[in-house]
């Protein structure tokens, strides 16, 4: 059971979730929050179908310990019926995340935009849509032409736009989108071994049709300009597997860091660990596990043969009547900041 400090408390619409059962909360350092909720439900009463009333998108607001951790929007409510009780689960996500269903109102097009900064462009997308920003981090050099096109989503340039100038993209506790790259190493916040307690199940994920020996970004002839690229070599692939991509909307001065922001994202989705079953919410320090920190992990039956700083990308939080736990998902260092991981955990 959660103890006093992890006690979580819901809203939806500022009304209170009250004997709720299970709770999942999903943090990462380059996807939205989500929560996700499962609470007895009582048709006869008024009070419970006014709070579960579907399509009404209502502010979804999550604590632990008195302290907010998520702000959304309930998105999908949906009752299951049993022999003997009846229930209700809501699933909820955070308010940046309506850019990636949503487009742009009409009213605000056309949008385009020509040699403006990040943040210019972040205005522009956000404000129509009534979401606010934190960027955490340098603008980079201004962006040469960017047209939103209305089939679009807004995601889909803002997710393109940071991307190439190293940045990602998620939210912040108080619902804002927030645009910020990755922590250096040198400062692990728990040093974690397999088959030594606190760590249950690691299991290894690797996508080997996603790794290649370089990658070239190729910035298109524009205003009578000629087009550029640039190659961003893997140190660690001798085997010929190159890989292509468009910098449409990025200065030329800006490729060879678009290249690099590339390499690390294909190190980070090449090969990845998931600790499970970890019995607390909380690191060490006594802080929640939160994405973008480090942990050192030795795991050789998951290939990490030597104790290796490794980024937490996502953070899974989950709690029932009879347990409570949390998973970590965690990369290569680099896999958001543009480096080559120095050795490979699987080296020896």
């Amino acid at each position: 059971m959660p103890t006093t400090q992890d006690e979580v408390s819901l809203t939806i619409g500022g009304i209170p979730i009250i004997g709720w059962v299970d709770i999942s909360i999903d943090r990462a350092i380059d996807t939205y929050s989500t929560v996700s909720v499962s609470a007895p439900f009582d048709h006869t009463r008024p009070e419970l179908r006014d709070l579960f009333r579907p399509f009404e998108y209502r502010d979804l607001v999550v604590s632990i310990g008195g302290e907010r951790i998520f702000t959304g929007i309930a998105v999908d409510i949906v009752p299951k019926i049993g022999p003997e009780s009846s229930s209700v689960s809501v699933t909820g996500y955070a308010l940046p995340a309506q850019l990636e269903d949503c487009h742009e109102p009409h009213s605000a097009l056309p949008l385009k935009f020509e040699d403006i900064g990040l943040r210019s462009v972040l205005a522009a997308l956000l404000t129509p849509l009534g979401i606010q920003y934190e960027l955490r981090g340098m603008e980079g050099a201004p962006l040469e032409e960017v047209e939103l096109d209305p089939m679009n989503s807004p995601q889909d340039i803002l997710s393109k736009v940071a991307q190439q100038r190293g940045y990602v993209l998620t939210d912040t506790a108080d619902g804002k989108l927030l645009c910020w790259k990755s922590v250096d190493s040198g400062a692990p916040v728990a040093r974690l071994e397999e088959n030594v307690p606190p760590v249950g199940t690691i299991e290894a994920q690797f996508a080997a049709r996603e790794y290649y020996s370089e990658v070239t970004g190729y910035t298109p002839a524009k205003r009578g300009r000629k087009g550029t690229h640039h190659t961003e070599p893997n140190p660690w692939l001798p085997r010929l597997r190159p890989h292509s991509f468009e910098l449409s909307e990025t200065d030329p001065s800006e490729a060879p860091a678009a290249a690099k922001a590339k390499l690390g994202r294909m190190f980070g989705n090449m090969a990845g660990w998931q600790i499970s079953d970890l019995p607390t919410w909380r690191d060490p320090q006594g802080d929640l596990w939160t994405p973008n920190k480090t942990i050192t992990l030795r795991a050789p039956s998951a290939m990490v043969y030597r104790e290796t700083e490794l980024l937490i990308r996502a953070v899974h939080l989950s709690s029932t009547s009879d347990k409570q736990s949390a998973t970590l998902d965690v990369v290569m260092l680099g896999a958001f900041s543009g480096e080559a991981p120095k050795v490979l955990p699987w080296a020896e």
